[in-house]
């Protein structure tokens, strides 16, 4: 019993020191901001872009149960509509680009109430290849943030709304393997790869 103790008063240190530090942050600068002010990337947009892309193609081309991907992927964007509708955090640019945005215009060039959570950072964790999807999700989370299309907590939120995502839409109880085939190991391994379990 002590060692949970010790955890649950370690992370009492952490969460009062860094609400502290917010406390003092939000007194001295009232805008929504992150806490580091991290220099701006041009490049990184292009980046924070592609990397989602590849990771849906990848999936798309590679896995054999896309299913799986498109109910994850559509929760995700469900949850991300409703976080978003129901606390408005304006874009880390700004609005004043959006002020005669029409629907389509917000569908092609982007939202600027878009932020909780982050899209890009949940579709690269959902979909890139199991052994590159923690740098995948990291160079996507670093390059939104340099390139201020996301505040850091939105990065960090979508992975763990993701991760949630993964246990909610389980991929292992979605795979059959019929005992009475005779399925080779190796499929099992590559099925296992595949879908990251």
């Amino acid at each position: 019993m002590v060692q949970p103790i010790l955890a649950l008063f370690f992370s009492l240190f952490i969460y009062f020191t860094l609400s502290y530090l917010s406390m003092v942050s939000i007194v001295n600068n009232t805008q929504i901001h992150n806490y580091f002010n991290l220099p701006m990337s041009p490049a990184s947009v292009v980046i924070s872009n592609a990397v989602p892309i590849v990771s849906v193609l990848y999936r798309a081309y590679v896995s054999l149960h896309q299913k799986i991907y498109v109910y994850r992927i559509s929760l995700l964007y469900l949850l991300k509509g409703i976080v978003q509708f129901v606390t408005i955090v304006p874009d880390v640019t700004g609005v004043d680009k959006c002020v005669n945005r029409t629907v389509v215009d917000m569908v092609i060039f982007g939202n600027c109430a878009d932020m909780m959570f982050s899209g890009h950072t949940g579709i690269t964790l959902l979909t890139a290849p199991c052994q590159l999807r923690g740098i995948a999700t990291m160079v996507v989370g670093i390059t939104l943030v340099l390139g201020r299309q996301h505040y850091i907590s939105d990065v960090i939120m979508a992975v763990i709304v993701s991760r949630w995502i993964e246990y909610v839409v389980p991929d292992n109880d979605k795979l059959s393997f019929d005992s009475s085939e005779k399925s080779s190991s190796r499929l099992k391994k590559t099925y296992k790869k595949v879908l990251c379990v």
